[in-house]
């Protein structure tokens, strides 16, 4: 029987006593540490969603590709819960328990983190001293579990397309981002590219000309919603899938955005054109 000790912090949120701690790849990975009962249509007592294998495997690559350089951080903490009840020193600021008695701990919260972790250290034996930051629930029966998990899950807003391509614009236009000893893979090819950013200065002339149908119609990251104007994620994937490909004159990397966006103007006023004579 193995007993865990680890510095900890007590939080009392009303009748709830959460533990802020950590646990490594050795602890997690242990026999029947932990167990993720996922929601099946026969099975009444399950209510994590399916694991995400393509999810859980981007975030080992990163793990694994940002460890050596001290860039492997997961900050946020991991739900866990128990029913059982842990031992807390007030004075010492430990907690400590038996994995025979305890666990295994549910994971209500960050079962692609702890996936993406496993299939890391897995591979790299540098990461078994990894350590997570956790937030440990004790004495939580399953109901009250599930209960976590539906607030948490239907409460966290992942972060909108829109703003997601504002970031990668900025990024593609900071000076020195190709120096950073580390840069996501999936940041690094949407930077590289460079088409974010492009489509995004082709949507801002278009969306402050006042000769552009789309003048003042489009929905920019972070404006007032509105249910008269275009998302702007929704557009500039448009004009990356149909303007800026290979077999568009216009995608030529030579053509600043500013000339493409005002080729653009020009079709959009020959085609008004074109419709108000009727020909």
């Amino acid at each position: 029987m193995a007993t865990i000790s680890r510095p900890a912090v007590e939080i009392k949120q009303g009748n709830l006593t959460l533990y802020l701690t950590y646990f490594t790849p050795l602890d997690l990975f242990s026999d029947n540490f932990y167990t993720v009962d996922s929601l099946e249509p026969d099975d009444e007592r399950g209510f994590q969603r399916i694991l995400n294998e393509k999810r859980a495997g981007r975030l080992s690559r990163h793990l694994t590709e940002s460890f050596p350089g001290g860039y492997a951080h997961l900050p946020t903490t991991v739900f866990l819960a128990t029913d059982k009840p842990v031992r807390f020193d007030s004075t010492t600021g430990m907690l400590e328990f038996e994995t025979e008695q305890v666990c295994p701990f549910s994971v209500v919260d960050g079962q692609h983190r702890i996936e993406g972790l496993r299939l890391a250290a897995k591979s790299d034996f540098d990461l078994q001293g990894f350590k997570l930051p956790v937030t440990v629930a004790t004495e939580l029966d399953t109901t009250h579990q599930m209960y976590h998990f539906f607030i948490v899950n239907t409460t966290q807003v992942p972060v909108e397309a829109s703003l997601r391509q504002q970031i990668t614009k900025r990024f593609t236009d900071m000076q020195g981002v190709e120096d950073l000893p580390y840069l996501p893979h999936w940041i690094k090819k949407d930077v590289s590219l460079g088409r974010d950013a492009r489509a995004l200065r082709i949507l801002d002339v278009l969306n402050s000309t006042p000769e552009s149908p789309l003048y003042n119609r489009i929905q920019m990251a972070n404006d007032p919603v509105s249910r008269n104007r275009i998302k702007q994620s929704s557009i500039a994937n448009i004009i990356k899938s149909e303007v800026l490909t290979g077999s568009n004159p216009l995608s030529i990397q030579e053509t600043d955005s500013d000339r493409q966006a005002r080729i653009m103007l020009n079709y959009f006023r020959a085609y008004r054109g074109s419709f108000c004579s009727g020909s």
